[in-house]
């Protein structure tokens, strides 16, 4: 089970690298507000529509509160700012970014939730944020490309991200997954849908306007990316710690680069290659197993990292 999972969340970050691509290809079409209302409506409705046979315990009292503003700050508040982001920007530079999020969601885990992180550990992090440097300043002392503030904003919804682990996981611990993920995404929902009301008489049309790709792209991250890869993630955090997620996250600057360039025509430069062998790197070191000598002088097999 544990194997399964993790190697389900090495996937699973294909989905999440195509984020800001989707939204660059989206932009054109629909507001920020309006891609995160329709891909967190997507994920909120494919759990609704399987809730009986959803396992778990709902989240009751103040716990049932926390996930509720559990995924207004994530889904509502967070996403916001990534999506417009983007669109200030560009995708290749979120695309980049995103390395800065495994290094906030660890750190988190590290001050409130007391996990103890390996010193190898954030060795592999600060290799695998070289690789980033080498990536955006490639192209000279101008660094990355895009705009500041849309950076900035970029970088903001990482902290939704660490909440999502700091507050979820002892929720998880509790309730279980699928169903605390239901509460948090239909909070959010509810949430954008009122921070929507204002503006529907421009977004209707343009989401009656919407191509059946358009579509496609907000039902692969609202369903695959959200509904099924939130929950995911804390079934791996239930096992390993959250570190050693966190370090998958480092897949998602190469291959959201690789996107961009596919998909939105943002032709990739040897920076891509170079930044992202030295990430890959930073990501073998941080996630190879410690080995501790045998009784005969032998490697042992790796110790198991403790649960949390």
């Amino acid at each position: 089970m544990r194997s399964a999972s993790f190697a389900a969340l090495l996937a699973l970050n294909f989905v999440w690298a195509s984020s800001p691509a989707v939204t660059a290809v989206l932009a054109p079409r629909l507001s920020p507000l309006g891609i995160v209302l329709l891909r967190f409506a997507l994920g909120a409705a494919s759990l609704l529509l399987v809730w009986p046979w959803l396992p778990g315990a709902l989240p009751r009292g103040r716990d049932l509160l926390r996930a509720a503003g559990m995924g207004v700050v994530v889904f509502a508040v967070g996403h916001r700012l990534q999506a417009a982001g983007v669109q200030l920007s560009s995708a290749s530079d979120a695309s980049v970014l995103l390395a800065l999020d495994p290094f906030i969601t660890s750190l988190g885990a590290a001050l409130f939730l007391h996990e103890r992180v390996p010193g190898r550990r954030w060795l592999g992090f600060a290799v695998a944020m070289t690789g980033v440097v080498v990536l955006s300043l490639w192209r000279g002392a101008a660094g990355l490309g895009g705009s500041v503030p849309g950076n900035l904003l970029f970088i903001l919804s990482f902290v939704g991200e660490a909440v999502w682990t700091v507050v979820g996981k002892p929720l998880a611990d509790r309730y279980g997954v699928p169903r605390m993920v239901a509460v948090a995404l239909l909070a959010g929902t509810v949430a954008n849908a009122l921070l929507a009301l204002p503006h529907a008489g421009t977004l209707a049309p343009a989401i009656a306007a919407l191509p059946w790709t358009a579509w496609a792209m907000l039902a692969l991250l609202g369903v695959v990316g959200t509904a099924v890869g939130y929950g995911v993630w804390y079934v791996v955090i239930r096992h390993l710690p959250v570190s050693v997620a966190a370090m998958t996250i480092y897949l998602q600057p190469v291959l959201g680069a690789l996107l961009a360039w596919l998909w939105v025509g943002e032709r990739p430069h040897g920076g891509h290659a170079v930044g992202g062998a030295i990430i890959v790197t930073g990501l073998c070191l941080g996630l190879w197993p410690a080995r501790r000598p045998g009784p005969a002088g032998r490697c042992a097999e790796p110790a198991p990292e403790p649960e949390r």
